[in-house]
């Protein structure tokens, strides 16, 4: 009995050392970090008709924390910017104007961006007193450029390509009254009852800067009253008047001015230029850039700097400002110059504390 005892015993051990030993068919598939999940692929269908489009998506889950990460394409609209180029568009014209890194100029080379010329009078943007700025995209690639303007209305446009930022002088005659799309008005003689004014557009060629006409009228005074005096071509050609209305009302009807807003090279006080124009929109209750009109006339209100912070003032002379622009022509008011440039009002915003003060006028002691 002892020895049927001991064989049974033996044999079982037997057994159980061989079902041990057995590996199950799907012991490859299971996560080795045991908590059941592993690399997976999803198809995700959007039903068609509801605005949204089919997509596919690679998910990852993190082995052990049951979350996963999603890396999803989704087609960019044609036109749409690129969030990243102007992100570091932007860095690079902040790091330009901070004296960082260098700009391309056309004409002299590599160069420090406060070297930089303006036309007209040959003064370095280092040395201006006063500036403006405007961000916009000015040839519709979606990538914003960065139009720096002195207080002559010289401006000086940088833009970034390839990894480096560019510099274009304008000259105030040849570029004035820039358009939120990038177009722009020009003229070619101040007397307006002589001269040729138009609209052009920036575009570019790789780093080349060129300038696409887009229209131009030979006056022979400022008012157009469809008297037969005035000369109108179209992207280069001779067209009657009737023709020109048809393709400006077309095309260029609505454009809008671009706004310029102030502009710091280097600023040693807590209140900068910007802030203090702000700060003054709401002490008068308006906003730079609103518009007016009566008999005949469009005003164009801005608030501007007029004066930067000395040891006298200690604050921003600020100035709220009227630019006159006649209506009787056939085109944009902003096609010409303004006919008058009017401050009509005036502040001081301190530029350590932001409160404002009335302006005393030196010679008079009257307040402005």
């Amino acid at each position: 009995m002892k020895k049927l005892v001991a064989v049974l015993m033996c044999l079982w051990m037997v057994l159980s050392l061989f079902s041990c030993r057995i590996k199950h068919p799907n012991d490859n598939e299971t996560d080795t970090t045991g908590d059941g999940t592993g690399d997976q692929e999803c198809e995700e269908t959007i039903t068609p008709g509801d605005g949204t489009s089919d997509q596919e998506c690679e998910e990852t889950i993190t082995p052990g924390d049951g979350t996963s990460d999603q890396a999803c394409e989704e087609p960019v609209p044609p036109g749409d910017p690129s969030p990243s180029l102007n992100d570091i568009g932007t860095q690079m014209f902040e790091a330009a104007i901070r004296d960082e890194i260098g700009v391309f100029d056309e004409r002299l080379g590599e160069i420090k961006l406060k070297d930089s010329r303006f036309p007209s009078d040959n003064i370095r943007l280092g040395e201006c007193e006063i500036l403006t700025k405007a961000i916009l995209d000015v040839d519709g690639d979606g990538i914003r450029e960065y139009m720096i303007r002195s207080e002559a209305n010289d401006s000086i446009l940088l833009r970034y390509y390839n990894g480096k930022v560019y510099s274009y002088c304008f000259d105030s005659k040849r570029f004035f009254n820039l358009n939120t799309d990038g177009s722009f008005y020009w003229v070619d003689s101040y007397d307006l009852c002589d001269c040729t004014r138009g609209c052009s557009q920036i575009v570019f060629d790789g780093s080349s800067i060129g300038i696409k006409e887009i229209y131009r009228i030979k006056q022979t005074s400022p008012y157009d009253y469809g008297d037969g005096d005035h000369t109108y071509f179209v992207e280069g050609n001779l067209t009657t008047r009737e023709e020109f209305m048809d393709y400006y009302d077309s095309n260029c009807r609505d454009q809008e001015v671009a706004i310029f807003s102030p502009l710091d090279i280097s600023c040693a006080y807590p209140v900068s230029s910007e802030e203090a124009c702000e700060i003054a929109s709401r002490y008068w209750g308006f906003k730079s850039g609103t518009e007016d009109g009566a008999a005949g006339s469009l005003y164009l209100l801005k608030i501007v700097i007029l004066e930067k912070p000395n040891r006298d003032t200690q604050g921003y002379r600020v100035g709220y400002q009227w630019e006159r622009y006649s209506t009787h022509v056939i085109d944009s008011c902003y096609a010409q110059p303004p006919s008058s440039v009017t401050v009509y009002k005036e502040l001081i915003v301190d530029a350590f504390t932001g409160t404002v003060r009335d302006y005393v006028e030196p010679e008079t002691g009257e307040n402005r």
